[in-house]
């Protein structure tokens, strides 16, 4: 990628030009946009605690709840027929939250 020049060798001149004509400003800021953007799939799946809490402080009985599981997962998809202006493709990210076998019991 082509670097700015100035226009003349005076330090207080601001203006650019650049020096391959098919360079433009907004064509680099695309390219590095496309560049940071990144995508992260994901697969995760957790066991969540099992609480215990005590109908009092002088019983020996409790209320138990397992909160089970928890699961996330993504999938990412290319739309191609929809771009944005610098022809750059839609990306769809579809995120699943699973959660299992919660259950309470005395």
């Amino acid at each position: 990628m082509p670097a700015p020049t100035a226009a003349n060798n005076n330090k207080n001149n601001k203006d650019l030009q650049w020096d391959d004509a098919d360079v433009k400003p907004s064509n680099i800021v695309a390219d590095i946009a496309e560049l940071l953007s990144k995508r992260l799939l994901i697969d995760i799946v957790m066991k969540l605690p099992v609480v215990v809490i005590p109908v009092s402080s002088r019983s020996t009985s409790a209320i138990v709840v397992d909160l089970g599981g928890f699961s996330v997962a993504n999938e990412l998809r290319v739309v191609r027929n929809i771009v944005s202006e610098n022809n750059v493709p839609a990306v769809i990210d579809l995120t699943n939250f699973h959660w299992t076998s919660i259950s309470i019991s005395r």
